[in-house]
């Protein structure tokens, strides 16, 4: 719904453009995800314009409307590394991989969180578990 105007403000480093978004559907009922997204978004473009420390007033603020486990890792990791680039502590700590689905709410089953991989994952351990798991599932024949 709002993936075009996060990839532009990304695009184009436009934290203003950002801060809109999150203005504008500050009282819609976007998902927690979807928050984490957005927020996922203001923290890389301000890392990207050399400001790790609005950018880490930014997630502070995104923690208020969302879980940590919902913004993306790997901006939480550049941020983590911009500001020990300036000396500075990174208060946080940043979840494990399987935290994202395991705390999400509308996971119906625990299986859910081994079939969904995340893009910064190796592609080796996506190999080694659909090989491990050659026998099909009693839910799928049913």
């Amino acid at each position: 719904m709002f993936q075009k105007v996060i990839q532009q403000a990304r695009d184009t480093k436009d934290a203003t453009l950002c801060q809109r978004l999150i203005d504008h559907l500050r009282e819609s009922n976007v998902s927690e995800k979807g928050k984490g997204l957005i927020y996922s978004c203001m923290v890389d473009i301000l890392v990207a314009k050399e400001k790790p420390e609005e950018a880490l007033a930014a997630l502070e603020q995104g923690l208020k409307v969302t879980c940590l486990e919902n913004v993306n890792r790997t901006a939480l990791r550049r941020l983590q590394d911009a500001l020990a680039a300036k000396g500075k502590p990174f208060p946080l700590t940043i979840p494990a991989k399987n935290a994202k689905t395991a705390q999400d709410p509308s996971s119906t089953s625990s299986s859910d969180s081994d079939s969904e991989s995340s893009s910064d994952e190796e592609p080796s351990k996506a190999a080694a578990k659909s090989s491990s798991s050659s026998k099909p599932s009693s839910k799928n024949l049913s």
